[in-house]
């Protein structure tokens, strides 16, 4: 069961966990509580035999490490020994014991509740017993949780054919596991002092499920949820940072080398529109413009202020603006929670100062905002014009504010409506700006890069509330415990357990990538291509290795490969030599050298996209100079075909040829992706967010 973190939980007794959990619903087995002196065996003969005696030790929540529990004891005298073993291996740590019948099945699960400390209440389910702890396999929901996300959750375990019955054995009854996990997080809505709830072994028998073991943990409530104001107002608040009427840059520069120079020459170089006023008490002007030795000096109200100063400088700058009106503050400065415990501690006193007077802060250690359609550029870094998009970008990396919209700038395959470097996160996150973005009809696409996690439970409702209209694509670090302790170090913020985290996220409708390139090739996918009808994939591919490399793509993402019809295998052999096999995925390397690349690429492109059984379809091409063709030629009609179906494509090899043949694939609307593995990865991502919206609104179970 996931470790909760509330301070110093206390273990129930068996006796409060009994009552507690039968009232709650929850299947236990039927059990004796028996006094320390007082005669076993008939109690254990009016439970019947075989029976398991339990050791009551108070605190102890794992009998099996200290020996304190027996099971299978048929007759009086092997309960009699058991007990005497035990009374010796515990001693005066002894106070009571519990009997109860063995209970024979098929399999043991896990199942249990916890209140983790960022997202909240969640519900597990496992296989049991002591794989449980020596190998977890396991899966969440956060709760609440309707009746079909608990029913999944079996098929997400890697042992999921134990619980579809095997080698015989009768299927685990996914009902029964829904009941049960349901009054699980019943329990815990109902009670908030419960922590967590440990049911182990759960054991699956002819009768249904049964729990034989449980444990209890009672704590502090959870604090309640702070006061934010409504919706519609901290969209307004949050929209400031991207798309306000001025700013003000506070340790604005001539020196090129000084951040503040490079800010101010950001806004001029890409035209902001709104006023700009550069402040710094020891300068008249700066790169032409009127400067001010202050943010109360300005005279007018301003929308944003960007700080570019030292650390010590900040705390008289949110006075500052508080005496100005100002109540929008980027705060590029380094060395608060992302530099120790001291700096954690100023990053405390800084934000709730800034919260008091009322101002929203982006950091610190955030490079700001870049946006396309206000032209306004906050970064430390120099910033070209980029192709404006739907696709908005935010997170903790410093990157998304510099380096990528640098890379963006240079090339015109990938687009953005926006980017936002949040730094350590002291007052505005994640969910505060997804809810501008969800908000934004510019934006259609949001990918977003998580490291730590302040409030998981906001930021899970806020992308839930998201993902029905608009597709959230997340890169997660600190899968391992290596990586969490690296974005630990990094931001100032401590990593959610990952498996809570990434329940969560799919839990949310969230899809979730492994690396950058697969977050800009998926959020592009949902740039580019009509979502797909369902998971029938076709392909055409000019090397063998491409189909078979398809294939088992299409097995690890959930993507299928069907029979052609009849209809367009007859329109294939008219093109292909009468010895060529016939498929889907299409080998056409034989057709290119009887009809020569461009006519056989039309041709079965346009044969395999019409036929009914193809959802969707993936061009395979190899870059050589006998498989060459001009693509805006050969496709230029193909999508008008079955508008309703995507076309992507992808490439082996590197010519300096190919970035004219993709860059016309692209302005066909056809996206090319660096191999078919990553093709079909992001068709399927197009196919989870196409499912999800379709289905019916979430009630809770």
């Amino acid at each position: 069961m996931h470790e909760t973190h509330d301070t110093e939980p206390r273990l129930l007794d068996e006796p409060s966990v009994d009552d507690l959990l039968r009232g709650a619903g929850v299947p236990l087995v039927a059990q004796r509580f028996v006094p320390l002196d007082a005669p076993l065996a008939g109690e254990a003969a009016r439970l019947g035999w075989p029976v398991v005696l339990k050791a009551r030790v108070p605190g102890l929540a794992h009998r099996t490490e200290r020996g304190a529990v027996a099971v299978g004891l048929a007759d009086p005298a092997a309960l009699e020994a058991a007990a005497a073993r035990m009374r010796e291996r515990l001693g005066g740590t002894l106070e009571g014991w519990l009997l109860q019948p063995h209970v024979a099945g098929h399999l043991e699960l896990i199942a249990g509740y916890a209140r983790d400390p960022s997202f909240g209440p969640t519900v597990l389910l496992g296989l049991g017993g002591v794989r449980a702890e020596a190998d977890p396999d396991v899966a969440l929901r956060l709760w609440p949780a309707t009746d079909d996300e608990l029913r999944d959750l079996a098929g997400e375990l890697r042992g999921r054919k134990l619980l579809d019955g095997f080698r015989g054995a009768p299927p685990v009854a996914r009902d029964a596991l829904v009941r049960l996990l349901a009054a699980l997080g019943r329990l815990g809505a109902v009670d908030p002092t419960v922590v967590a709830i440990d049911l182990n072994p759960v054991i699956a028998g002819p009768t249904g499920l049964v729990a034989v073991d449980a444990a209890v943990w009672r704590g502090a409530p959870p604090p309640p949820p702070p006061a934010r104001p409504p919706l519609a107002e901290r969209i307004s608040q949050i929209a400031r940072f991207f798309e306000p009427r001025s700013v003000a840059v506070v340790g604005a520069s001539e020196s090129p080398r000084k951040a503040g120079h490079v800010i101010l020459r950001n806004l001029l170089r890409l035209g902001f529109p709104g006023r700009i006023h550069p402040v710094n008490p020891g300068a008249s002007s700066v790169l032409g413009l009127p400067c001010r030795p202050s943010v109360s000096a300005i005279g007018e109200p301003v929308d944003l202020v960007v700080a570019a100063i030292p650390r010590e400088a900040i705390a008289e700058l949110v006075e500052d603006c508080g005496r100005a009106g100002a109540r929008n503050l980027v705060v590029s400065t380094a060395g608060f929670s992302d530099g120790g415990p001291e700096g954690a501690e100023a990053e405390r006193r800084l934000a709730a100062r800034a919260a008091a007077l009322g101002i929203r802060l982006m950091g610190p250690n955030s490079i700001g905002t870049v946006h396309a359609r206000s032209r306004v550029v906050t970064s430390l870094a120099s910033i070209e014009p980029f192709p404006a998009s739907g696709t908005a970008y935010l997170g903790q990396t410093g990157l998304l504010a510099s380096a990528f919209p640098r890379w963006f700038a240079a090339t015109v395959r990938q687009g953005a409506a926006c980017f936002a470097s949040l730094g350590n996160k002291a007052d505005v996150d994640e969910a505060d700006v997804l809810e501008y973005l969800a908000a934004d009809p510019a934006v259609r696409v949001v990918g977003m890069y998580l490291e730590g996690l302040r409030d998981g439970r906001r930021l899970y409702e806020t992308i839930a509330a998201t993902t029905p209209s608009k597709p959230v694509v997340v890169l997660k670090s600190g899968r391992t415990p290596l990586g969490a302790r690296a974005a630990a170090s990094h931001t100032g913020a401590l990593a959610a357990d990952d498996r809570v985290a990434d329940a969560a996220l799919r839990q949310a409708g969230a899809i979730r990538v492994e690396d950058f390139n697969t977050l800009f090739d998926q959020t592009r996918a949902f740039e580019k291509l009509a979502p797909p009808p369902g998971p029938r994939l076709g392909v055409v591919s000019i090397t063998g290795v491409g189909c078979v490399l398809t294939a088992d793509a299409c097995g690890r993402h959930g993507l299928g490969l069907p029979d052609l019809e009849p209809a367009t295998l007859d329109r294939l052999r008219r093109l292909a030599p009468p010895w060529a096999p016939l498929r889907n995925p299409v080998d056409m390397w034989s057709t290119i050298e009887r009809r020569g690349p461009a006519e056989a690429y039309r041709e079965l492109a346009a044969a395999v996209l019409e036929d009914p059984n193809i959802d969707a379809l993936l061009l395979i091409f190899i870059h050589i100079p006998e498989s060459r063709f001009d693509p805006i030629a050969v496709f230029g009609d193909l999508r008008a075909r079955r508008p309703e179906k995507p076309v992507l494509a992808a490439g082996f090899g590197g010519e300096p040829e190919f970035d004219a043949f993709r860059d016309g694939l692209e302005t066909l609307g056809i996206p090319v992706f660096d191999g078919p593995e990553r093709a079909v990865q992001v068709l399927a991502g197009l196919l989870h967010h196409t499912t999800r919206a379709r289905r019916a609104p979430r009630t809770a179970s």
